[in-house]
């Protein structure tokens, strides 16, 4: 399984070139930060080398108890 740490090593040079992305354990998240959350999810696999990445939008205008990844989808889907 991919921990936060391979997570944080992978994406360390993406965040050291754009300073409107910041990483909250594994979302990618793309700033500022408004009444919708844009950004990546990189989430584990069974795989230790294997990421899965999928992007989302999570919207902030009403209250929840937990983030919702309805609206997006995987970045890449093997065929």
């Amino acid at each position: 399984m991919t921990t936060i740490a391979q997570v944080k090593s992978a994406v360390a040079p993406l965040l050291a070139r754009h300073s409107d992305l910041a990483l909250v354990n594994r979302f990618l998240i793309v700033k500022p930060v408004g009444h919708l959350t844009r950004g990546v999810l990189i989430d584990r696999r069974s795989a230790k080398e294997v990421f899965h990445v999928r992007q989302a939008i999570i919207h902030l205008f009403e209250p929840q108890s937990s983030f919702n990844l309805n609206f997006g989808a995987d970045l890449y889907k093997k065929t």
